[in-house]
Formats: structure tokens, C-alpha cells, sequence
């Protein structure tokens, strides 16, 4: 049997691999984050709902919470679902790295421009950076935070799952 909490989890997964495949295209890649950010954040507010009714779980999950509360990967999270739910869609910042080691930086536009020097070669690595990091990190780059939050996620999925899922009803 598959929990609606797994289920959550899986399309939270899938969100970021779409995540990962669009981070060159600027419109694809804000909506593929606003996803996984919103589906990300509902992981744990299904698993409420789901396991509220199962003795033991009420006090797991508080102490699951607190956790989660003082962990700066949920909190920096948190903050950027309520950001893209409540106010406007998550900014990054594009970093594109040509192939004769030469970099530059594109800041909120929607398509990269192309390099205008003949001695560029053509993008090989994009990456996307938040505006922001988690207190404590000094990463800021995206894809790499994203899969520590869903790492942390899983983790907490798979405590619970090991724990409660015997008593769920389908």
C-alpha cells in the first residue's frame, strides 16, 4: 500500500527532477520550483492528516516538528513557499559557464543572451542560485538545497512509514 504521504513525496520528487531539467530555461525553471517548493511543503501537512488518528503518532510528530522547526533547510523552505504562495513567484539568479572557462552572471531575464565574443564557446553548465541561503549554509545554489530538503523529507517519510503505516486505512 502506498501512502497519500508517499504519494506527496513521489510528486515532490518528480517536481525536482523537472526542477533539474529546466534550470537554462528561465520561465520553465521558476514554475518547476514554485512546484516542488508548494508540493515539497505538503509532504508533512498530508502526513498530519493521514496519521492523526493513530495512537503514538500525535506525540512522534511534535517532537518531528520541533525538529523540523529548528532546522534551517525546513525554515529556509518554509519561507520560500510562503513567498510563493502569498506574494510572487521564488527569484533566482542564472549563473551560465561557456566552455573556454569564462562564466557570467544573468539576472532576471527570461531567455540567456548569447555570448558576443567569437573566442565563446557555446553555454555548457548553468546553474541557479537563491537571492538567499539557509542560516548557517553558504551554499545558495538551488538544485543543491532542493535535494537536501527532499533528502531531509524522505527521511522523515520513511521514520514515519516504518512506525504508523500498519494502522493507516486505504
Amino acid at each position: 500500500m502506498t501512502t497519500n504521504t508517499r504519494k506527496r513525496y513521489n510528486s515532490s520528487f518528480e517536481h525536482l527532477k523537472r526542477l533539474k531539467g529546466s534550470v537554462a530555461d528561465h520561465d520553465a525553471f521558476r514554475t518547476n520550483l514554485d512546484d516542488f517548493v508548494v508540493s515539497a511543503r505538503s509532504v508533512t501537512l498530508i502526513m498530519q492528516k493521514e496519521f492523526a488518528h493513530i495512537p503514538g503518532f500525535h506525540p512522534w510528530y511534535i517532537e518531528k516538528q520541533k525538529m523540523m522547526d529548528a532546522d534551517p533547510i525546513f525554515k529556509f523552505f518554509k519561507i520560500k513557499r510562503n513567498i510563493s504562495q502569498k506574494e510572487k513567484p521564488i527569484d533566482t539568479t542564472l549563473s551560465v559557464t561557456l566552455s573556454k572557462s569564462c562564466s557570467y552572471v544573468v539576472a532576471g531575464q527570461s531567455s540567456i543572451p548569447e555570448p558576443t565574443s567569437p573566442d565563446l564557446q557555446t553555454p555548457t553548465r548553468y546553474t541557479r542560485s537563491f537571492e538567499d541561503k539557509p542560516e548557517g549554509y553558504s551554499e545558495k545554489e538551488v538544485i543543491t538545497l532542493c535535494e537536501k530538503y527532499i533528502a531531509k523529507l524522505e527521511s522523515i517519510v520513511d521514520e514515519c512509514e516504518r512506525r504508523f503505516v500498519g494502522n493507516v486505512e486505504t
